[in-house]
């Protein structure tokens, strides 16, 4: 006899309610899972939320009995007696179908929604071993394929790797090769490795433990893979074993848990956008360091595209990692281009070679007493060699670090530092090094009284007049110096700008330095006085020469609007380092006196507004100045005519959406109709994404919030714009802000 379900209580009107909505919500995400771990984890929470309210409204707290969660369904007119499990079966099956349904793997993928790429090339090209296989015809036996691919799909999953973990890459087959399905490459950069893996049977797997990119893929035969350190080859006797035997070498010592979500469809796009630029590694570490700084996509520069590609920024000791250095260049290098570039191998083959020395300080002393054999050698080590001296890529202040001594100044330019670091590596006992430090010591002593000297004086303008006047008398005296002996001139080892500081001086501008006539007078006048007939007459001349020279060349320069351009293009000798000067130069460019708006009308340029504020009157100016056919003028009105036109249409749009949010809102959900949606987009469809030309962040302050960061950058306060858009009852939102509070609790936030 079956056994009934225990009854129940009927439900209220308003439980059945509740109970009806969260079920939707589950079904919803249910069908709704995908394979991401977003998906799953909003499948998990709201299938939980519908539990805990199930057992708090029925099950007083406590797990429900046998039957209970059917009994409930029924009681609230539910069309199927649904329960969490079927819930979750739902999802399972989902998954299932969709990776035992025959179509191509492409398809697969797009289903999916996995990062996926299709390249031109041949993925392990075919070596000098592999043997064609046939029936003896002359034709190519017909090749059996397994679900290989999609078995493994599957069991990352249930190992916490999920779609969105992993970055694809297909190839291509050849006639003439005997493999007539392509490898797959599968990057996980969660975990840093990758698997190539090809449903073909008969085709070998590869495990990779440390990222190799796709290029070295292309470019080696299975033979060349299974020579680099780190490639395990995989052979499964059939398909019932294909994925553990994987896993087993793949996760070895890894735990998806422990290991950070990395948002790879930002990280392929950025990885994309770095190769269209730089497209080998050779040329990536042949970057000079200016152009490491100044690089940037889409505004990152390379510390935030290190941290978009996985790249630790923190080194094995906590050292900031700057990725401006060749190393730290090379280390983000080898996330875009794989190690199989030779420049970059070469530069990460010096720093684990590098690493090996600073984990062992007395091999590094040996290595450096091999090439400098003597501290009396080391000591007289000029200091374009000191700059210029290297073990394994890395330069004094490293070797410093490396041998546990904190100098605050580099060795390479301060000689009692230099010669502490000989007496690291050579020793208490070597005299050429004991000598050079007592010499050191007794400088220092010199340079400590005479600091203590400074202070005083500096105290007390009156006692440091004092001082100057016992090395120089009077005003004419200091009127009579000689160019050379301004320079040499110093009091406590301050020179003239040093004097000039501590009398309040600032120098800049058309005034000059204080080794310049009109400079040096004016600290001759703060140390004599305005009085003195020698300054005094001096500074009337000046003035007068100045003003008079000034005003002279003023004249002739509007007389003569040529030699004016002329004047303005020995500065700045083209269009291009015209149009590159920055907001502060535009500021304090002058000449003959004259700023930017002057120098425009006197070119006959009526301007409403000021060049050094504004692009298109800039643009224009450039124009008279450099004429109108130059191309980079031209490009350059072309795009401040575009941002003007740009920026009234923004205005126009903004004081609508200003006035009506919910138009705005309407306008996005158009393109985004659900919050699922909105939350899954990829930070390339965030940075493209424009309301009537507004961005994100704009449209935030259109809909009245006060965000922190750009929407753009910041997932919190894109849910965030994301909860003003579409309400803060909607599940998606509010699964993501639980999920949120939750990892911010647990981070102590």
């Amino acid at each position: 006899m079956s056994s009934q379900p225990p009854e129940l209580p009927d439900p209220t009107p308003e439980q059945q309610r509740t109970y009806r909505e969260l079920l939707a919500a589950s079904l919803r995400a249910a069908r709704n899972c995908d394979g991401t771990e977003q998906s799953y984890r909003h499948l998990m929470s709201v299938a939980w939320a519908l539990d805990k309210w199930m057992r708090e409204t029925f099950g007083e707290g406590r797990a429900l009995a046998p039957g209970g969660e059917e009994n409930i369904a029924h009681a609230a007119g539910a069309a199927m007696p649904h329960t969490i499990s079927s819930i979750l079966d739902i999802a399972r099956k989902r998954w299932e179908q969709a990776l035992s349904r025959p179509q191509d793997l492409s398809a697969l993928f797009e289903e999916l929604r996995i990062v996926h790429t299709q390249v031109e090339g041949v993925l392990l090209p075919p070596g000098s071993q592999e043997v064609p296989r046939g029936d003896g015809t002359g034709e190519w036996e017909k090749a059996r394929t397994e679900p290989r691919v999609q078995r493994l799909i599957a069991a990352l999953q249930e190992r916490g790797i999920y779609t969105d973990d992993l970055i694809v890459t297909r190839g291509v087959t050849l006639p003439s090769m005997m493999r007539q399905e392509s490898y797959v490459l599968i990057e996980i950069p969660r975990i840093r490795r990758e698997v190539l893996a090809c449903n073909q049977v008969g085709e070998a797997t590869f495990v990779s433990l440390r990222p190799l990119g796709a290029r070295t893929y292309l470019q080696k035969t299975k033979e060349e893979l299974d020579e680099l350190p780190g490639i395990v080859r995989i052979v499964s006797l059939g398909l019932a074993d294909f994925a553990a035997d994987v896993l087993t070498v793949l996760l070895q010592d890894v735990s998806a848990e422990e290991t950070r979500k990395i948002d790879v469809k930002d990280m392929q796009a950025v990885r994309q956008a770095i190769i269209e630029r730089v497209p080998t590694g050779e040329e990536w570490m042949k970057m000079a360091y200016t152009e490491r700084c100044t690089f940037n996509i889409a505004g990152r520069k390379l510390s935030a595209l290190a941290t978009v590609l996985g790249v630790q920024t923190r080194g094995h000791r906590g050292e900031s990692r700057g990725f401006y250095t060749v190393v730290r260049h090379a280390l983000l290098g080898k996330a875009i281009y794989g190690e199989d570039a030779p420049a970059i191998r070469e530069v990460l083959a010096e720093e684990r070679r590098w690493q090996e020395l600073e984990n062992d300080p007395e091999r590094l002393k040996a290595e450096i007493r091999e090439r400098c054999p003597t501290g009396e050698e080391w000591m007289k080590m000029t200091c374009d060699d000191k700059h210029a001296f290297r073990i394994a890529g890395h330069g004094l202040q490293a070797v410093a670090v490396a041998l546990d001594l904190k100098f605050e100044r580099s060795p390479a330019g301060h000689p009692l530092e230099y010669a502490l670091l000989g007496q690291a590596i050579y020793g208490r006992g070597d005299l050429a090094i004991q000598e050079a430090l007592a010499e050191q010591e007794r400088q220092q002593q010199c340079r400590l009284e005479r600091e203590g000297w400074w202070q005083e004086l500096i105290k007390n303008p009156d006692q440091l007049r004092a001082e100057i006047q016992k090395s120089c008398q009077t005003g004419e005296a200091w009127m009579k110096m000689t160019y050379t002996e301004r320079c040499t001139f110093n009091i406590a080892g301050r020179k003239l700008a040093a004097l000039a500081t501590a009398f309040g001086m600032r120098f800049g501008g058309s005034k000059g330095t204080t080794y310049s006539s009109f400079g040096y007078v004016l600290l001759g006048q703060a140390i004599y006085g305005e009085d003195d007939p020698a300054i005094r007459e001096a500074l009337a001349e000046e003035r007068y020469r100045q003003e008079r020279d000034r005003e002279h060349r003023w004249h002739e320069l509007m007389n003569d609007p040529e030699r004016l351009k002329a004047e303005i293009r020995k500065r700045y000798p083209t269009a291009q380092a015209w149009m590159d000067m920055s907001h502060g130069e535009k500021r304090v460019f002058e000449v003959a006196g004259r700023k930017l708006e002057a120098l425009a009308a006197i070119l006959g340029l009526q301007i409403k507004r000021s060049p050094c504020r504004n692009s298109l009157e800039y643009a224009l100016l450039g124009r008279e100045i450099y004429g109108q056919d130059d191309p980079v003028i031209i490009e350059a009105l072309t795009l401040a005519e575009a941002h003007h036109q740009n920026r009234c249409t923004r205005k126009h749009h903004w004081s609508e959406f200003a006035e009506n949010p919910e138009r705005l809102k309407v306008e996005i959900r158009k393109r985004y109709p659900t919050a699922q949606a909105w939350i899954g987009i990829s930070l390339k469809e965030k940075m493209a994404f424009k309301i009537g030309g507004l961005g994100l962040a704009m449209l935030a302050k259109a809909l009245g919030l006060r965000l922190k960061r750009n929407p753009r950058n910041s997932l919190i306060e894109y849910v965030l714009l994301g909860q003003a858009i579409y309400g803060e009852d909607d599940p998606a939102i509010q699964a993501y802000l639980r999920e949120h509070q939750e990892k911010s609790a647990q981070n102590g936030e």
